[in-house]
């Protein structure tokens, strides 16, 4: 009897402790958190130059990115991100001659991991999907894949950013040192 409550205990533990670590995770899922962290809640706008997508300034949901994705022509016509677009678009925005060549470097070497990641992190998003529909903005007619890429994206930038767009704050810092655990 003692064996069996040891392991009862210890699998409960271990639940609790996976169970806490993935409500922790979900924070990951949060890009206008992530873009306050790292761009200091402006580089993201910069997306917005020349397009139709003004509605959704303040929205960091589906719909948002779908209409940026678009606008730079960065989605084929199966949902996936076409790189030589990705990448004109990210040397358009962020280069030497308006000082954000770092963030635009960040960007890049971010989309080479998320491209390695892929299934493993639309996993980890579809794990939190149905608790954080609403707020991962997937309550909506908005197709999410550009919303997973940029939250991986994001978490990466967030995780490599350059110290001149880091906002160290607490809450940034606590998410910061998160992202490896997750």
């Amino acid at each position: 009897l003692p064996l069996v409550a040891l392991l009862w205990i210890r699998s409960t533990v271990c639940f609790n402790l996976t169970t806490m670590a993935n409500k922790e995770c979900r924070r990951l899922l949060n890009l206008e958190r992530l873009t306050y962290c790292c761009g200091m809640s402006l580089v993201d706008k910069f997306l917005f130059v020349g397009s139709n997508c003004q509605d959704y300034w303040n929205n960091f949901g589906a719909c948002r990115y779908e209409c940026l994705y678009n606008h730079w022509k960065i989605l084929d016509e199966n949902h996936t991100i076409k790189k030589p677009e990705l990448y004109t678009m990210i040397t358009n925005l962020y280069n030497p001659l308006n000082g954000y060549h770092l963030y635009g470097s960040a960007f890049k070497e971010a989309n080479e991991d998320c491209e390695v990641l892929g299934s493993n992190y639309t996993a980890f998003v579809m794990l939190h999907a149905n608790h954080l529909k609403r707020q991962l903005g997937l309550d909506t007619d908005c197709r999410p894949e550009a919303m997973f890429h940029t939250q991986c994206i994001m978490a990466h930038v967030t995780h490599h950013c350059p110290s001149e767009f880091w906002r160290s704050t607490d809450e940034c810092d606590d998410i910061r040192n998160l992202i490896p655990n997750c």
